[in-house]
Formats: C-alpha cells, sequence, structure tokens
C-alpha cells in the first residue's frame, strides 16, 4: 500500500492526472499536510480584518457544497447531516489581523469524508473525489469573487457614463 502526501495544488493536479490515467495503485492512500486551502488577499480599505457579506456568501457556498460532497458520497444523497457530522465538516476561515487577507482550510471535511469512504471505495477512487473536492471548493470563492468584482466595475463604469451625460 502506498501512501501519498498532498502539500500544494500542483502535486494535487498531478496526482489526479495519474490517478484518472490510472497510474495509481487501487489500494494507495492519500493524506494532506497543508492542503487543500483556499489563500485570499483582498486589496482595500474595507477589508482591513474584516469579511465583507459578499465574502462570507462565498465562504458559505464553499461550506455547503462540502456538505452536499459529504450527503452525495457519504450518505448516498439520503438524510439530512447529524450535528456531529456537521462540526466535523466545517470549514474554518482565519482572517489575519491587520490584513486582508483569509484562509480557509479544507483538510479535516476532506480528511472525514475520505474516512467515511474507505471500505466503500478503492483507495485510487478516493484520491479522485477527495482531490476533485480540494480543487473544486476553490474555485467557488474565485468565481463568486470575480462576478462580485465585474458587478463592481460595471456598476462605476454606468455611474460615469452618467455623470458624463448629465454634465453634456
Amino acid at each position: 500500500m502506498k501512501k501519498i502526501v498532498i502539500k500544494t495544488d500542483e502535486q494535487a493536479i498531478e496526482i489526479l492526472d495519474q490517478a484518472l490515467k490510472k497510474e495509481l495503485d487501487e489500494n494507495v492512500v492519500v493524506e494532506f499536510d497543508g492542503w487543500p486551502t483556499i489563500d485570499v488577499k483582498y486589496v482595500g480599505p474595507k477589508f482591513n480584518s474584516s469579511v465583507t457579506s459578499s465574502n462570507a456568501e462565498a465562504l458559505i457556498e464553499i461550506q455547503k457544497a462540502v456538505n452536499n460532497a459529504y450527503t452525495l458520497l457519504v450518505k448516498n444523497s439520503s438524510g439530512r447531516l447529524t450535528d456531529e457530522e456537521r462540526k466535523a465538516l466545517e470549514c474554518v476561515t482565519f482572517v489575519s489581523q491587520g490584513s486582508s487577507e483569509q484562509k480557509t482550510d479544507l483538510a479535516d471535511a476532506v480528511k472525514t469524508i475520505g474516512n467515511k469512504l474507505a471500505g466503500k471505495m478503492s483507495g485510487r477512487q478516493i484520491a479522485i473525489v477527495l482531490i476533485t473536492l480540494g480543487l473544486a471548493a476553490g474555485s467557488v470563492l474565485v468565481a463568486k469573487d470575480f462576478i462580485a468584482n465585474e458587478a463592481k466595475t460595471k456598476q462605476v463604469s454606468l455611474q460615469v457614463q452618467l455623470s458624463e451625460q448629465e454634465t453634456k
């Protein structure tokens, strides 16, 4: 039985590629060391040691995605999460003091899902599921943040255009 420790997104992508090509042993055990996390740095005065409502919304979406993945994979889409399961799956976001840096740790939640899948899937299959979940969770935050920033940019542009029209 081979053990693989994933520490970075790059390693995760490489291992996922190997797993999808069936180059990994079926009994492989995947462990995480500092991964998966979502590290984000926001710029601007309103982000000084704070989380905006749109940031919080994106973090809630990540938590929902983790909970849904657990329900689909472990509970076969049936039933609700127990309080104990919710606690085990809870993702924690750290906001650096005096900073706009946020780090969301998904490792414990992903490990919980992996532990529940042991015996139901091969090690290679579990590796595919957990790595995909870790990579996909980050994309939720990035996509929501991108959409929010695009909307703000368009709003400012529209306000400038309206202001220019009023002064003509």
